[in-house]
């Protein structure tokens, strides 16, 4: 690859993507591409948009196309429910194929990312996404890299153990659940205020849900009751995990973490009838 006036590109294979950029329209879009052969007419086109040099290919067995690395760094960061989207500019982005929460396994990252030259950016480990959403990028930052660079890249993978098996990224789909809701709260229980609570809870389970969940039910109990226990006989035929919320905690929990629920309640429902610390002043009770 070497650069040339573009003048004097006529007849020659393009070695990058040209941008046009509209600003009053909003206008991104890929003018010239990779591999097209640059014709008289392209001259003024070119110019215009400020390539007053060009980039053409020459064969070069040593260097790879950014195009075609990003697909090789694609290859080792991709894994289950997620689709690429087409190349551009050794840019390559990566979509989630259903609801779920993306999973990213930094440490593998940062042996790549620490290369240079080379980069892959992700949304945060444990975001809930949705089908269709953009979840991370792969770029090659010069326009062609060395092969012996991509391939220092594939040994570092295979040492990190990266692969098909354990990919740096996925997305794990949401499964589908049966909620139950057991609101807390005396003044709702009487009916002196409404319950604002479980309207929430419901729309926040739908949206971690896949499709065949469904709520089995509904409950509100004073105070003093146990809402631990009425969970647990709601649930009590279904061994999958369960999402459990709490009124007073907004506590997202699972039945393996019963233990820590029922001590949090039961410190809530002790802190109304603590007695007030008493004040020290000058090295004496008041």
């Amino acid at each position: 690859m070497k650069e040339i006036r573009t003048q004097d590109a006529v007849g020659l294979v393009l070695a990058h993507d040209i941008t046009r950029i509209v600003p009053d329209i909003k206008l991104k879009e890929t003018a010239f591409r990779k591999g097209h052969v640059v014709r008289e007419e392209d001259v003024e086109p070119l110019l215009k948009l400020g390539k007053m040099h060009l980039y053409v290919w020459e064969d070069d067995a040593s260097l790879l196309h950014e195009n075609d690395a990003a697909t090789v760094l694609a290859d080792l960061v991709g894994g289950d429910a997620l689709t690429r989207g087409a190349v551009r500019e050794g840019k390559i982005e990566l979509f989630a194929d259903a609801d779920g929460v993306l999973r990213v396994d930094r440490e593998k990252l940062s042996v790549l990312n620490g290369l240079g030259e080379i980069m892959v950016a992700s949304r945060h480990d444990f975001s809930p996404v949705k089908a269709g959403d953009k979840v991370a990028g792969t770029r090659i930052i010069p326009l062609a890299i060395a092969k012996e660079k991509m391939d220092v890249a594939q040994a570092a993978a295979s040492a990190a153990g990266l692969g098909a098996a354990a990919p740096a990224l996925r997305v794990l789909p949401y499964l589908p659940l049966k909620t139950a809701i057991v609101t807390t709260g005396s003044e709702v229980y009487q009916g002196l205020i409404e319950d604002g609570f479980t309207p929430v809870v419901r729309r926040q389970a739908a949206a971690y849900a896949a499709e065949g969940s469904f709520e089995v039910g509904d409950e509100l109990v004073p105070d003093l009751e146990r809402p631990l226990r009425r969970i647990r006989c709601r649930l009590a035929a279904h061994d999958r995990r369960e999402p459990v919320f709490d009124e007073s905690l907004v506590d997202l929990a699972t039945r393996r973490d019963d233990r820590r629920l029922q001590s949090q309640i039961r410190q809530h429902a002790q802190r109304g009838r603590r007695r007030p610390e008493p004040r020290r002043r000058r090295g004496r009770l008041r």
